[in-house]
């Protein structure tokens, strides 16, 4: 069992177990119950500069229900739970959220050929933004659908369709919605070796209200297109290279391109050791280095101003380790390196002139993140888990540069 990284701390996702089955109750359908408990302690709870750092202790309670039954023609699953947390000392950015999901899925005991998945979820936050002082409210409601079919001997389609609703109540209030189209194709060349490619269509639409009670409507439309890897070099060392590249055109903004590169090697060193180094390698899209450092390609035509070229890159290192003994036991190690830079090209351009001018203008931020986690079980349906995370970010872009410690103690209980 592997202790997973979720939302940047170490979190044991695994603890919740796989529990269909584990009642050891011979019925067609099981119900599964689990409570997790946790305390943490954040020095910059809000990821300000250090002048503004705030220190926190957050205590977080997350119940969870679910429902599974395995069937001849479709396997049913569905869970609802919620999550929330409470601020010791800033009562006012108290967070919750509520979730359903219902899903069905091709049956797991009667293998088919193709295989389909559909899944409807609905999900409720509720939060605070520090900056406008005020709670917001979202509502999001998602549906999908894939199926999986053989093209050949050793090759597959995969297509899927997701549409996502997002409804939110603040200041000012907005709506959303997103269209996703997916096609993905997968041929096993050997038993070492596998090779895809893929495409994806978005459309998304955001309507937010004026003070003149006039609606403003922004749309986006993105194309993906995307390659992918996988080989097995022994038993013990696999690894996979993920190249692809999503060109996005907005109303409000220049049209960006953002490539990226993802390399990834897992080794088993022992019977008890994983290994798992990471590299990600992004180009994405900014039109303002303070606000988002590290976005793409954007590149916009003025004839009566400048045309600007904006590139962005990003570089991504981590190293996990995952250590694992007699199953009651469980520890993992983390680093992380991220760097980002930013290249602000401009040439100036003036109708009616021969004057040509350029600026070059570099903004550059790292980010160093050192974790470790450790998780006991001391009885079948406890787990009880610590974990330290220490990050240090430096920019040349002035306020940015912060340190950060967490620290949490949980208790997962299931029943």
């Amino acid at each position: 069992m592997r202790i997973w990284f979720i939302g940047g701390l170490l979190l044991p996702v695994t603890a919740l177990p796989n529990t269909l089955g584990e009642l050891g109750i011979p019925q067609r359908h099981t119900f599964t119950y689990s409570l997790l408990l946790e305390a943490e302690y954040d020095s910059n709870a809000f990821a300000t500069a250090d002048s503004e750092r705030e220190g926190e202790i957050i205590y977080r309670a997350r119940p969870q229900i679910g429902f599974a039954r395995p069937g001849t023609r479709f396997d049913l699953r569905s869970s609802a739970g919620l999550t929330y947390n409470t601020f010791q000392n800033a009562s006012s950015a108290d967070t919750f959220n509520w979730n359903l999901l219902l899903g069905l899925s091709s049956p797991a005991v009667r293998p088919t050929s193709v295989r389909y998945g559909l899944e409807f979820r609905y999900e409720e936050d509720e939060g605070a933004d520090r900056l406008l002082g005020v709670r917001l409210q979202s509502r999001t409601l998602s549906s999908g659908a894939t199926i999986d079919f053989p093209t050949g001997a050793t090759s597959s389609l995969a297509l899927a369709a997701e549409w996502k609703r997002s409804d939110f109540s603040a200041a000012n209030s907005a709506k959303s919605q997103d269209y996703n189209l997916a096609a993905r194709w997968f041929y096993n060349y050997s038993p070492r070796l596998g090779v895809g490619m893929g495409y994806r269509f978005q459309v998304g639409e955001t309507r937010r209200p004026q003070a003149d009670q006039a609606n403003t409507r922004t749309r986006t439309t993105g194309h993906a297109l995307f390659a992918t890897a996988r080989t097995v070099v022994s038993p013990r060392l696999r690894g996979s290279i993920d190249v692809g590249t999503q060109w996005t055109q907005s109303d409000t903004q220049a049209d960006e391109l953002s490539p990226y590169v993802v390399l990834n090697l897992d080794w088993q060193a022992t019977s008890k050791v994983d290994l798992n180094i990471s590299v990600r390698h992004d180009f994405g899209s900014a039109t303002d280095a303070d606000a988002r450092l590290g976005g793409g390609l954007d590149f916009q035509w003025s004839p009566t101003e400048r045309t600007a070229i904006i590139w962005a890159i990003n570089v991504e290192s981590s190293l996990g380790a995952d250590g694992r003994r007699r199953d009651r036991y469980e520890t993992g190690l983390r680093f992380r390196h991220a760097v980002s830079r930013l290249w602000d090209y401009n040439v100036g351009l003036t109708v009616g002139q021969d004057r040509i001018g350029s600026s070059d203008d570099r903004q550059r931020a790292e980010t160093y993140t050192l974790g470790a986690a450790l998780n006991v079980r001391p009885f079948r349906r406890i787990t009880l888990s610590a974990g330290v995370e220490y990050d240090v970010q430096t920019s040349e872009t002035e306020n940015l540069d912060f340190d950060r410690f967490r620290g949490r103690v949980a208790g997962i209980i299931t029943f």
